[in-house]
């Protein structure tokens, strides 16, 4: 049986599904493919996983690019566990917590999870996304994507997002100011869900001005006012929730600068929670290799997902196509076998 197949196999529980996709370790799979009279030595298995997974490391490059060509990202980053050298933990090994960061391109339904052994520190974002980057970033509050407002990105917009903000309101439970905050976000959102799906563009950036505007004031104002009012304690929950809003409030105004810009950045939540899956049911990576390498198959696998593609179809196919594919393989070539221009073959 080649690599291709069994890494297919593998990989793929039900076609027809994405919610086991990548998430089974290697001992539930070889206990599947015992289930199913296929014995299968754990060695074996991850060596062909390893041996396919290389096969598709030319593609990490072409995603990367093709996904900063759109000019709206959504960006994120997920926290996962890696095994490492140090201390005894798990398996003669330490565990650590590590992170994935995300990229949705939104015009073009790509996402590209990329892992620089775990680091969440500014410089993975900034030499991910250059200076001369154009276009619109949407992220939550990290410290670091405030770069992106600096001088130092002068073609870039970032915009915030509504519900981190709400999110912190929220948790204040039984305070009728927090809840006050909270009904001037669900104003805008209401307002959002009655422009009608058959409004041109340009319609739907005047329609979101005209309603957007006075409550982007108002919300400004009340959180100016609770700022200053001597009764909210520096150090309360409230007090943290509206400093955070304020922070933000520059790049939440920068949602009415084009009418596909969201409120918020929910777009690429729904992405990370493949990672929150297999970190459910995976637990771990073995090294930081492993995890970069699961971080190329999940950018693959969501993006057929984006594009209405059949995942085990589409592995099967590309598989096949790169054990005959050379390093030295033209990018367009490469580019085509993305999930957003990848056909099937009849």
């Amino acid at each position: 049986m080649s690599t291709a197949k069994v890494f297919v196999m593998v990989s793929v529980w039900k076609p027809s599904s994405m919610r086991y996709i990548y998430s089974m370790p290697v001992e539930r799979i070889i206990k599947f493919f015992a289930e199913n009279g296929f014995e299968l030595n754990k060695s074996t298995a991850h060596g062909l996983v390893k041996k396919a997974a290389q096969l598709l490391d030319s593609l990490e490059e072409v995603l990367g690019e093709a996904v900063r060509e759109d000019d709206y990202l959504h960006m994120d980053e997920s926290y996962y566990t890696v095994l490492d050298k140090g201390k005894t933990n798990v398996l003669g090994k330490a565990s650590g917590k590590v992170y994935i960061w995300s990229a949705l391109a939104h015009h073009l339904n790509l996402v590209h999870f990329f892992y620089e052994n775990g680091s969440r520190a500014r410089n993975v974002l900034t030499q991910y996304i250059k200076p001369g980057y154009r276009g619109a970033i949407q992220s939550g509050g990290l410290g670091n994507y405030k770069i992106l407002e600096t001088d130092e990105y002068p073609y870039a917009i970032r915009l915030a997002c509504f519900q981190h903000c709400k999110r912190k309101f929220l948790d204040i439970e039984g305070n009728p100011q927090a809840k006050e905050i909270v009904e001037i976000i669900n104003r805008l959102y209401r307002q959002e869900h009655k422009i009608p799906p058959q409004y041109s563009p340009p319609q739907v950036l005047a329609q979101k001005k005209k309603y957007a505007e006075p409550i982007l004031k108002e919300l400004k104002e009340k959180l100016l006012a609770l700022q200053a009012d001597r009764k909210v304690l520096p150090k309360s929950a409230l007090a943290k929730a509206v400093n955070y809003a304020l922070k933000e409030y520059p790049a939440l105004c920068n949602y009415i600068l084009k009418p596909e810009y969201e409120l918020d950045n929910n777009a690429i939540e729904r992405q990370n929670r493949y990672i929150s899956l297999s970190r459910r049911n995976s637990l771990f990576s073995g090294s930081h290799k492993g995890a970069k390498r699961s971080a190329l198959i999940y950018s693959l696998a969501c993006s057929c997902r984006l594009n209405g593609i059949n995942t085990f179809e589409y592995f099967k196919d590309i598989l096949n196509k790169f054990i005959e594919v050379n390093p030295n393989t033209d990018k367009e070539l490469l580019r085509n076998l993305l999930p957003d221009k990848w056909k099937k073959q009849s």
